[in-house]
């Protein structure tokens, strides 16, 4: 039976470098967040799927990011008896925490969040200040609702190898 983890964040926590180097060691660690057939995007007025313009705070605002929960199910089920690392969010997250065995957290500070997201080379979104306030604006109240779902806190100060440590030894 496959054991399936969650490596979860808001943008710029760290989840896609902590998806890197798990798979850099070898493990079965999937980045859901750039899936195609795993996203959908929906437009919140009118429930269909259209483009999102991410350098546009208003279009990221109006739109939902799903992640199609049959299809993380197949992944993990096909994932045979190793465990696999699903690493990514979504805003329907609180449908598929309990897809998963474990769910970690990665958190920052909010100065380490500003540093992260006005540097980032592999993704544009959130190196605006005003994106950046956006994300703070509901950061702390996202990842206590994450606690409360039973998400595992995992502090994302430290380096990458420090947090791929910690997400291993404490998915058993």
């Amino acid at each position: 039976m496959s054991k399936a983890v969650l490596v979860t964040g808001v943008p710029g926590s760290g989840k896609t470098i902590v998806c890197k180097e798990l798979k850099g060691r070898g493990y079965n660690a999937v980045d859901i967040d750039s899936i195609d057939r795993l996203r959908r995007i929906i437009d919140k007025t009118s429930g269909k799927e259209s483009p999102c313009d991410f350098k546009s705070l208003e279009s990221v605002k109006q739109h939902s990011f799903i992640r199609d929960k049959c299809g993380l199910e197949r992944l993990i089920r096909e994932s045979a008896d190793e465990i696999v690392f699903c690493c990514g969010n979504a805003t329907n997250i609180d449908e598929l925490i309990p897809l998963f065995d474990k769910a970690f957290l990665l958190e920052v500070s909010e100065r380490t969040l500003r540093i992260r997201l006005s540097t980032r080379t592999d993704n544009a979104f959130g190196r605006a200040p005003h994106v950046q306030d956006w994300i703070i604006s509901w950061k702390k109240r996202w990842e206590s609702h994450m606690r409360e779902m039973g998400a595992i806190p995992v502090y994302g100060e430290r380096t990458v190898q420090e947090i791929a440590d910690e997400v291993i030894r404490l998915s058993g």
